[in-house]
């Protein structure tokens, strides 16, 4: 492992600086209550101590850029090894990395999570949180289905659906819109935004399906400006004709407070119309990345 310091100082620097010293002198005189007095002036050398933070300051360069692209390199070595499955000397690469990073305590949480040890799989979702809590995507995600699963923590399904959104939100600018097509004249012509959400509030006269992707569409924000109101709407529609899922987020909304006031009592009520194991509990409050 590199020992190099944070800054480098060349130590010729250091043999050639000189010893500064200020001159002695006894002809200055003051005035003092109409009496002349000498003013004498002490031999003053400035400490080596000085000179060496002077040139520290004044001289220190960065260590080599070839460092980054030797951690990197390593790092894909390490993961590379995780995905063929050898997990020891994946562990081992990632060991020898010069520094950490939120990649780096995401793929040391993968591989703890692989062990059947359950104190392992405890502190893999602390690697997943310190990863997480810098805004590190796909640990938010591996960190959802840590509570989806109860892996290594007590099953959350709400904590879950809190971190698959972070998640989301964290990746929304890499994210590319769907793109939608319509059947014209024998072929496939692109349709716009506009045209999807009106072909499908078409459809949702009659279709639970088009109702809860609507929802989605303005949950997410990824193709139109996200509309928290819209979203609860379009759910709320879905959810009244038996769409479980639509029925777990509109539960969701009610419990976080999306779109309307916060209600534990109404979101218990969709909860438990979902299928899914999960209470709304007013007093906790959801992880903070």
């Amino acid at each position: 492992m590199d020992r190099s310091p944070i800054f480098a100082v060349d130590s010729s620097i250091i043999r050639q600086a000189p010893r500064v010293r200020l001159r002695s002198c006894r002809s200055a005189r003051s005035h003092v209550i109409g009496h002349d007095r000498p003013v004498q002036c002490r031999v003053t050398r400035l400490s080596f101590t000085v000179v060496l933070l002077f040139a520290a300051l004044l001289f220190a360069a960065p260590l080599p850029a070839s460092q980054p692209s030797a951690h990197a390199d390593l790092l894909e070595r390490a993961k590379a090894a995780y995905f063929s499955g050898d997990l020891r000397l994946a562990r081992e690469r990632l060991d020898a990395l010069p520094f950490s990073s939120p990649e780096v305590d995401y793929y040391r949480a993968l591989i703890l999570g692989r062990s059947p040890d359950a104190l392992d799989t405890r502190k893999a979702v602390r690697y997943l949180k310190q990863a997480a809590g810098q805004r590190y995507a796909p640990a938010m995600w591996a960190l959802g289905q840590a509570y989806d699963r109860g892996n290594g923590v007590a099953q959350d399904l709400l904590r879950a659906m809190d971190w698959y959104r972070k998640a989301e939100a964290a990746s929304r600018r890499q994210v590319t819109p769907a793109r939608y097509f319509q059947r014209r004249e024998g072929g496939l012509v692109e349709a716009s935004i506009a045209r999807q959400i009106d072909r499908l509030t078409r459809q949702a006269e009659t279709d639970m399906d088009a109702r809860f992707q609507l929802g989605r569409l303005f949950d997410q924000g990824v193709q139109t400006q996200r509309d928290f109101a819209k979203a609860l709407y379009w759910y709320r529609s879905a959810a009244e004709n038996g769409h479980r899922y639509a029925s777990f987020l509109l539960g969701y909304f009610f419990c976080r407070g999306l779109g309307v006031p916060a209600d534990a009592a109404t979101s218990n009520l969709w909860l438990a119309r979902s299928g899914r194991t999960a209470i709304c509990n007013p007093e906790e409050e959801p992880d903070e990345p």
